[in-house]
């Protein structure tokens, strides 16, 4: 009877370790089957293969305590590496998608998120380096530029101040930016140029036309397409010579008086002839400049004759007259001293310039025998 009962015991003991063998052998026949599915698994779709290997690591982690722990760890590595590349690949694959998103329908800011995100990530240790550092300089220049376009903002925004302020550190930071230094420069000409126009403008309209003119200068020096400054200018010059002819006006000196009426006449001829040339052609005026002309041509100083005399010559004929003689004497002494010098061929250049001039007929053969005389020589 004891000896039944130690056979029955046995057989129950044989049992369970075939029954133990038989399930260890399942479950690694099933670990095997679902690797083998994993790695068949089709690669062009990396969902469906994270979710083959993801199965297997599952089934790997039921077995752990049926199969053999050396075979298991080696099995369980292999999941854990192609789990880890294949998380990776997603990972970058997305980023990757979201850059060609970013740069194709996106602005700069979503760029940048994009490829600072994509450097930041780990898995972006399975993009080639030289592709990583590109992108770190394209994130440089993303910055740079989206730096620059707040500055050019502020300038839209009519804030020059503060655009200069901004520029100053980013050339620092960016010191090969062309178009950055090309800006400041300009902006800096602007500010001094708005400074002095604020100067120049109140100095202008208190009528403080010599103090108000050189800073005017100034700004047509930054500034050469400023055409309200050009006239602010041409103002101030008119103002100030019109003092120095009235001041030469009540002295009676009629050769500085002309000289100013022509350069009055050169800066604004409009205003010249209707408030300067009425008072010169006026008689009383008119006789004394006549007077002075011929005093001037009888001491042979010819220009003084012309500047006396210029402004009555449209309409006066002996003033014309006398214009045209002081001419012919002019370049006829000129002449005469080159030919004393020996100088023939000046001399006969200044005898053809004085013909131009020579109308009567004494000074006609006066001139052509000059004129024969330099050449025989």
């Amino acid at each position: 009877m004891a000896s039944a009962l130690a056979c029955q015991k046995s057989e129950t003991v044989g049992e369970v370790q075939a029954r133990e063998k038989r399930v260890r052998a399942q479950a690694l026949e099933e670990c095997k089957v679902l690797l083998l599915a994993a790695r068949k698994a089709d690669p062009r779709n990396s969902d469906a293969v994270l979710a083959a290997w993801d199965k297997a690591a599952e089934a790997l982690e039921k077995s752990r305590k049926l199969i053999a722990p050396g075979l298991h760890a080696e099995m369980a590595r292999e999941v854990q590496i192609v789990r880890e590349r294949i998380r990776t690949s997603i990972v970058v694959q997305t980023l990757l998608n979201d850059i060609k998103k970013a740069r194709t329908s996106g602005g700069p800011a979503d760029l940048l998120a994009v490829l600072k995100k994509m450097t930041a990530n780990p898995g972006g240790q399975a993009i080639p380096p030289e592709i990583t550092r590109q992108w770190a300089e394209e994130i440089k220049t993303i910055e740079m530029e989206m730096q620059f376009a707040e500055i050019t903002k502020l300038l839209i925004d009519d804030k020059k101040q503060a655009a200069s302020y901004a520029l100053d550190p980013f050339i620092e930071k960016y010191p090969d930016h062309k178009k950055a230094r090309i800006l400041l420069d300009g902006l800096k000409k602007q500010l001094s140029k708005d400074q002095i126009r604020k100067q120049a403008s109140t100095l202008f309209k208190a009528k403080n036309w010599p103090d108000a003119l050189p800073l005017l200068k100034k700004i047509n020096a930054i500034d050469r397409s400023d055409r309200e400054v050009k006239e602010m200018i041409r103002q101030c010059e008119y103002e100030i010579e019109l003092i120095e002819f009235h001041q030469a006006f009540k002295g009676a000196d009629h050769l500085r008086t002309m000289t100013s009426a022509d350069k009055l006449r050169r800066i604004w001829r409009e205003r010249y002839e209707r408030q300067v040339l009425p008072g010169l052609i006026s008689p009383p005026t008119r006789q004394k400049l006549f007077a002075a002309a011929l005093e001037a041509s009888k001491n042979r100083r010819y220009r003084e004759v012309r500047t006396l005399l210029k402004p009555l010559a449209s309409d006066n004929p002996e003033a014309a007259a006398m214009i045209r003689q002081a001419r012919y004497r002019e370049y006829l002494i000129k002449g005469n001293a080159a030919r004393q010098e020996g100088d023939q061929t000046t001399a006969r250049a200044l005898y053809k310039i004085a013909k131009n001039y020579a109308k009567t007929p004494a000074e006609l053969k006066e001139i052509n025998t000059l004129i024969t005389a330099t050449e025989a020589k």
